[in-house]
């Protein structure tokens, strides 16, 4: 449930003790009171019941405000691919919620904007991974299933480009890699290997300009792809 969202196991039994204790202190006040007994050590039980209530809370709007801060990151990072500073506060954010992503509660909206930073860093094996575990929660979520196409747009770009250079009259081929570049290209791409395999097909598609300044970005963040080219 939405209100669990980021608690690890524990954090989600600690809350709901805490207003366990706290329901029953509240109803042994009302008898004491209306009973004109003394109140005792009730005050004790109300400080610890709080404690234990307000601990995961606290950790819950962290992680909430933790989840907005890479979101707003990636869609930076989205936007100006190349910006060293963007990429690496990113990375300290997600390296940050890493542990909890991957162990605690998490709603399939806020695991499909960790997939997205995930792929925009250029861990795709690791924003899939996250990406399944979205989709397992709500199949049917929008930019979950956007993310999901764009992931698989790129990958079928290499072997699309392969066959398009192997054979440039074969039509059917040329069809597919437009289709999975548009696919590709429908959304801002960050990610350095999806840059490079994006440019490769525009410039197998004739779209030299545009694949030019994808290469020059993808070269940009991640020199050593120069060798892969």
């Amino acid at each position: 449930m939405s209100w669990f969202n980021g608690l690890y196991s524990y954090e989600i039994v600690l809350l709901l003790l805490g207003a366990i204790l706290f329901l029953v202190s509240l109803v042994l006040l009302i008898y004491q009171v209306t009973h004109a007994k003394a109140l005792g050590s009730l005050a004790l039980f109300f400080g610890i019941s709080v404690a234990m209530i307000g601990y995961p809370s606290i950790q819950q709007i962290q992680f909430s405000n933790d989840v907005l801060t890479i979101s707003k990151y990636t869609d930076a990072l989205e936007g100006d691919p190349t910006n060293a500073k963007t990429r690496d506060l990113l990375q300290q954010n997600v390296s940050k919620l890493a542990g909890r992503a991957a162990a605690a509660q998490v709603n399939p909206q806020g695991l499909t904007v960790f997939a997205t930073a995930q792929y925009a860093l250029d861990d795709e094996p690791a924003a899939t991974a996250t990406l399944k575990k979205a989709l397992q929660a709500n199949p049917v979520q929008p930019e979950a299933l956007a993310l999901k196409s764009k992931i698989s747009a790129v990958s079928n770009l290499s072997e699309l480009t392969a066959r398009v250079k192997a054979d440039p009259s074969n039509q059917v081929a040329a069809v597919a890699l437009q289709k999975s570049l548009l696919f590709a290209t429908a959304t801002p791409v960050a990610s350095p290997k999806a840059l490079l395999n994006i440019a490769e097909a525009q410039a197998v598609l004739g779209q030299k300009k545009q694949a030019e300044v994808n290469m020059q970005k993808a070269l940009t963040i991640k020199p050593e792809l120069k060798l892969m080219h």
